[in-house]
């Protein structure tokens, strides 16, 4: 999940790059990439926690290590679901942007990065350490 996610930022400097050049086309080939890079950690956090809960029986009331860990990824993931959805309301209103009207690409741009960036933070925190 973790290497879905960084590489969902790279897709998205490469849509920042794309419209920057004016290629409309690549940029929303690219912003559909993030976009699906985003669903994909979301159905792998889905996933681990079907197991954890399940299988684990692991759950928010039984440790302090429990409650954290699905407190912390689960707002994570709330972010990357708001992330989501304002990467596809950015998509749907693709054809404003250009190589000199290309601002609120750069934005949510950094919106995803700060999300990447947490994640990277969290699961060294949460998985590594």
């Amino acid at each position: 999940m973790t290497f879905i996610l960084i590489c969902s930022s790279v897709t998205m400097v490469q849509s920042i790059s794309a419209i920057q050049r004016g290629d409309r086309r690549k940029m929303r080939l690219w912003l559909g990439g993030t976009i699906l890079g985003g669903c994909l950690f979301l159905l792998g956090q889905v996933r681990e926690y079907t197991d954890l809960l399940g299988e684990k029986h692991m759950g928010m009331s039984h440790h302090l290590f429990d409650a954290t860990f699905f407190i912390l990824t689960s707002f994570h993931g709330l972010h990357v679901f708001c992330g989501v959805v304002y990467l596809t309301s950015v998509l749907a209103k693709s054809g404003r942007y250009s190589a000199t009207n290309y601002t609120q690409l750069e934005i949510v741009g950094l919106y995803w990065h700060f999300v990447d960036l947490v994640w990277i933070i969290l699961f060294t925190l949460v998985y590594l350490i």
